[in-house]
């Protein structure tokens, strides 16, 4: 007996275990839920939706790793601009995994999914940071990073202007003053 995976109709997922030449199963998976997320669309996302969260991931460890740190010599500025810097870069990280979640189409508890994945990597992060040589975590910055993964996981895509309609509007607006 041996097993084959194949798509029936392009979208099903099939299973077919095959015995001997001419004793066959197969095992056909109906679509995930109501919106179209079939197991399928989900084995064909394409590969940088689902890699570009892991190499921002990838990115924010790399500059948590540092020991140091640029500064400005005003302190208030200086906690600022790195509160920003946490907010901004989890922002851009609940946006990605949102859309690596399926983006519009996930519902309720695949946000909630995406901002606890969020929210437990800014708990990495911050416990990693107590074992760099110069950093300590903090509570605070879990907070922050919590809030700009709530901002890009729930807020953000519910803004009623969309990427593209942003992009059109830079671009045209860049035709305009040449």
């Amino acid at each position: 007996m041996h097993c084959q995976f194949s798509c029936w109709n392009g979208t099903y997922p099939r299973v077919q275990f095959v015995n001997g030449a001419t004793d066959s199963y197969a095992l056909d998976f109906p679509p995930a839920d109501s919106r179209g997320l079939t197991p399928a669309r989900i084995l064909h996302r394409p590969v940088l939706v689902l890699l570009a969260p892991i190499l921002w991931m990838g990115l924010i460890f790399l500059v948590s790793q540092q020991s140091t740190l640029p500064s400005v010599r005003a302190e208030w500025l200086d906690v600022t601009l790195k509160q920003v810097g946490h907010f901004a870069s989890y922002v851009i990280l609940g946006l990605l995994i949102w859309r690596s979640f399926g983006g519009p189409r996930v519902g309720r508890l695949g946000t909630l999914g995406a901002l606890t994945v969020c929210v437990a990597y800014a708990v990495f992060d911050e416990a990693h940071q107590t074992f760099v040589p110069g950093r300590t975590g903090s509570w605070t910055d879990v907070a922050v990073d919590s809030g700009g993964s709530l901002a890009g996981v729930w807020a953000i895509p519910r803004t009623p202007l969309k990427f593209a309609d942003l992009g059109r509007s830079i671009s045209g607006a860049l035709r305009r003053l040449q």
